[in-house]
């Protein structure tokens, strides 16, 4: 489980995730939707994804999901590239911001303003 001042949580199945969002009680729910097809783009954003995970961790739950694992998820999403984050309110159904691809400064930004 992520504990404060930790990293993002790499989740292997949707009955850990289970668990861990319902653990997550009220905070921010943020995925990081991962392809081993777009590996460089992935691994570029790993470094932010750590770090926002470490600031807002007393806020926020991050989670690393491999779309391999979660298609179905995916689909249901409609996410077509990767990495591709995902912010929910309380539960999936919430979806309350989406930023896709290689781009640090739209990371931070939404989910600053999420968490504030």
């Amino acid at each position: 489980m992520a504990q404060s001042g930790k990293g993002p949580q790499e989740i292997s199945s949707e009955s850990e995730l289970l668990t861990q969002t319902k653990n997550a009680g009220n905070k921010l729910l943020v995925y990081e939707f991962t392809s081993k097809d777009f590996a460089s783009a992935c691994d570029a954003m790993k470094g932010t994804f750590e770090e926002l995970a470490r600031k807002f961790s007393d806020r926020a739950e991050f989670f690393v999901l491999d779309r391999d694992k979660f298609k179905s998820k995916a689909r249901k999403l409609k996410l077509e590239a990767y990495p591709t984050f995902v912010m929910f309110n309380g539960s999936e159904n919430n979806v309350v911001g989406k930023v896709i691809g290689v781009k640090d400064e739209a990371l931070k930004n939404t989910i600053e303003k999420l968490v504030i």
